[in-house]
């Protein structure tokens, strides 16, 4: 794959303070039958950065309304634990190739600080959610998380991409595109990978 832009010193600093992976996302979750279709679905040969992060924003919206809608336990627990499967990758390709782009420029430099504790404060809740999505303190951090995840969405759609795609230009976009989708489907690999390690153990605890 290609590598991603080196950070800057902030942009580093800001991003070691976020809870780590391992955190939000304890065993980054078994991968599912839906998460492989949706590799095949929603990851064409060629899409730039702009076109990927935002399909990924459509996915997330996606999944809160089946969240919000479900009224069974064991599907509203695996509908989140795909989202955040889902948000951990979007966050890793995110910041550390699109972000690291636009933080280079200094018209966008302050966007990108924000856009960074917009993804802290979402993974700070996460980190408090247990998994088990079976209680009103769940609901209420759901709640709270999602509007947060929202209105973040909101901002980079609104402002942020549009002054991406005026600094970067399209040939840039494309190129950071391909980089970002290098790095998604080498995330989604090391899913199958840990799904296809842990099916034998949960056989064994089962039987």
């Amino acid at each position: 794959m290609v590598a991603p832009p080196s950070c800057s010193l902030w942009c580093n600093n800001a991003a070691s303070a976020r809870p780590s992976r391992a955190l939000v996302a304890p065993t980054l979750r078994k991968l599912r039958p839906t998460h492989a279709l949706r590799r095949d679905e929603t990851m064409p040969q060629a899409m730039d950065a702009l076109s990927l992060l935002m399909k990924d924003h459509d996915l997330v919206k996606d999944i809160f309304k089946k969240i919000e809608s479900s009224e069974d336990e064991a599907e509203r627990k695996s509908l989140f634990e795909q989202f955040m499967d889902e948000i951990a990758i979007h966050e890793r390709i995110e910041e550390e190739i699109f972000y690291a782009a636009l933080q280079k420029l200094p018209n966008a430099r302050a966007d990108v600080m924000e856009a960074f504790e917009e993804h802290h404060v979402v993974d700070m809740i996460m980190s408090e959610m247990d998994v088990e999505p079976n209680d009103e303190k769940w609901d209420a951090k759901f709640t709270v998380m999602k509007e947060n995840v929202e209105h973040h969405i909101k901002d980079e759609e609104e402002k942020l991409f549009p002054k991406a795609e005026k600094l970067l230009g399209k040939e840039t976009l494309g190129k950071l595109g391909a980089q970002m989708a290098d790095l998604k489907e080498e995330e989604l690999r090391a899913l199958d990978e840990q799904a296809e390690e842990e099916e034998p153990e949960e056989t064994m605890r089962k039987r």
